[in-house]
């Protein structure tokens, strides 16, 4: 399928930030988002 495990890495951090789903209530209530993630992998 193509995918890195770059990818693959990157795609599981976002997940487990949170950013997703917040990223899917704001647009569905039509404001900003508040993404609290950073992209660090630190702890």
């Amino acid at each position: 399928n193509g995918r890195t495990d770059r990818d693959a890495h990157w795609t599981a951090q976002a997940r487990r930030s949170g950013d997703t789903a917040e990223g899917v209530a704001a647009f569905l209530e039509r404001r900003q988002p508040r993404f609290g993630w950073n992209g660090s992998t630190s702890g």
